[in-house]
């Protein structure tokens, strides 16, 4: 959401942001009253920052300044010209206390359902396949019978080709 705020000469804005704020542009009028450097500062924790330093020839400069919510911060125009201040804001989502006792509640249901998926799956353990299991596929007209591995044959297998592998390495 777009933020601006214009502060009179030798004036200060004084604020608490609620949202992230992120300050973009500082400008001075276009009637200069003096022709020397122009200086924005901000005051955030009791430091002075200088955040921007404009000349005669630039009226406006691109800054890049982020106060983070529940900061308190000062804008400070030392000059005897009036400075605009623009940039945006970056609202947070921020839930109700119902909204994040729902939600509070949904992630405990969620950890509850994954641990008894777990749970499941540690007290009932797939069965086995017998070795005399066959599954009978029809491939161009002709009936074949292909014999179906249990797990644990699948893992015998597959130690022994890794066995077979390390062996060369």
């Amino acid at each position: 959401m777009f933020w601006g705020v214009i502060i009179e000469p030798n004036g200060s804005f004084e604020s608490m942001c609620e949202d992230i704020l992120h300050i973009t542009h500082v400008c001075i009028q276009e009637e200069l009253k003096d022709e020397k450097m122009h200086r924005a500062f901000i005051k955030i924790d009791n430091e002075e920052v200088c955040i921007a330093s404009i000349t005669g020839n630039n009226l406006n400069y691109p800054v890049s300044v982020i106060v983070e919510p529940e900061h308190s911060f000062t804008l400070l125009n030392k000059t005897q010209n009036v400075m605009y201040f623009s940039g945006y804001t970056i609202v947070q989502n921020k839930l109700s206390p119902e909204m994040e006792d729902s939600l509070v509640i949904e992630k405990q249901q969620l950890a509850k359902s994954r641990k008894s998926e777990k749970r499941k799956s540690v007290v009932a353990p797939k069965k086995p396949l017998s070795p005399a299991s066959k599954k009978i596929v029809r491939i161009g007209g002709v009936e074949k019978s292909i014999p179906i591995e249990s797990y644990e044959e699948r893992l015998k297998k597959q130690n022994r080709r890794q066995r077979f592998n390390n062996a060369f390495i």
